[in-house]
């Protein structure tokens, strides 16, 4: 929860954010301050690359 302002007027509203964890439960990838629209097309992209092989993974580190 963090304070957001729309027209003028302060609220407290939701800090979306999803993060993928490895099977050891280790995170490997955090989003922070996402929208919903796209969100779930761009998540599971990330976890298909993660799955792939290190060696097959185009312009990725780790």
């Amino acid at each position: 929860i963090r304070e957001k302002s729309l027209y003028g007027k302060k609220y407290l509203g939701v800090d979306r954010s999803t993060f993928i964890l490895d099977p050891d439960g280790v995170v490997c990838r955090e989003f922070r301050g996402v929208k919903v629209k796209g969100h779930v097309d761009e998540v599971l992209e990330e976890i298909h690359q993660l799955r792939k092989p290190a060696a097959k993974r185009q312009g990725r580190s780790g």
